[in-house]
């Protein structure tokens, strides 16, 4: 069927007449007459008979006015939600977030994103830093928030924020508020992340790095929060990035340990996607909150 015909047909019953109709699709009323004709001729069915000096749709030009009603509104419908995936105003926002990014930064932009463009769905999976990666190269998320170094082919990374890693430990730990050297800490047993950790694998290079045996593992718990309760627990001491623990170092029951014979060991947060695949107007937009963001200094 002639889809032009169709739309033709639609528009002089909704229009109430084929003047009216030649007006809205600026056409002569010989060249609609034409192109109902053809499609009556098509389809080999009557669409109009003449009663007085109007025309009238026959049973069969009912049903089928009925039918393209639904078709063309289907095609608004259809062209509306195109044009707003396009703009990034619906649709899914997929992150994978590291442990620390997970439960601070990236929910303040988050919550901004979701301010600006409330009818996308937004979703957000915890992951270590070894195990988000992977959901990024599978496809099963957008993009991520994550923290440490680290390569891998076929991820694209854009530096935001830095952090640094420090020693925590119980309040009444011997060594708590105590400066001590690197091999002295490394005899203390500790609360480790689990494997695929950024801050697991930092630990343990460090003690390479050194010369050392990494330290006695008291405990390996999966989460950072899940962690830093562990040490609150005496359990053991624990190597936490300095921002997600710096508001709880202030209650009494934590402790920070200082290593004399030890820089600060910053690392790095990233936005990462796909390497060669360019952004989708969600993740986009997204990534243009969080720049804007570090830009005015709001984390």
């Amino acid at each position: 069927m002639n889809l032009n015909a169709l739309r033709v047909f639609y528009t002089v019953v909704e229009a109430g007449g084929v003047t009216k109709a030649a007006e809205k699709l600026s056409l002569t009323q010989p060249a609609i007459t034409a192109q109902i004709r053809n499609l009556e001729n098509e389809i080999d069915v009557k669409l109009f008979f003449q009663k007085g000096r109007t025309l009238e749709l026959t049973l069969e030009g009912k049903e089928l006015f009925s039918y393209s009603k639904r078709l063309f509104k289907t095609e608004q419908e259809m062209e509306e939600h195109l044009n707003d995936l396009k703009m990034g105003n619906v649709g899914t926002l997929r992150i994978v977030a590291t442990h620390y990014p997970s439960v601070t930064v990236a929910l303040n932009w988050l919550g901004k994103f979701k301010k600006l463009y409330p009818n996308v769905k937004t979703e957000m999976i915890r992951r270590n830093s070894k195990s988000a990666l992977k959901e990024i190269l599978n496809g099963t998320v957008d993009v991520g928030i994550i923290a440490g170094e680290w390569g891998e082919e076929g991820i694209e990374k854009m530096e935001l924020i830095q952090d640094r890693l420090i020693f925590i430990c119980p309040c009444n730990h011997p060594l708590a508020g105590n400066i001590v050297k690197l091999n002295e800490l490394m005899r203390e047993s500790f609360v480790y992340r689990e494997k695929g950790s950024s801050t697991r694998v930092r630990l343990i290079s460090l003690c390479e790095e050194r010369g050392m045996s990494a330290p006695p593992m008291a405990m390996e718990i999966e989460g950072m929060l899940e962690g830093v309760v562990a040490v609150k627990q005496g359990i053991g001491v624990m190597l936490a990035p300095e921002l997600a623990v710096e508001a709880i170092l202030q209650e009494q029951d934590y402790g920070r340990i200082f290593v004399e014979d030890l820089s600060e060991m910053d690392r790095t947060i990233y936005l990462c996607k796909r390497a060669n695949e360019p952004l989708q107007s969600n993740s986009k937009h997204f990534a243009d909150i969080v720049f804007s963001s570090i830009e005015i200094g709001v984390k």
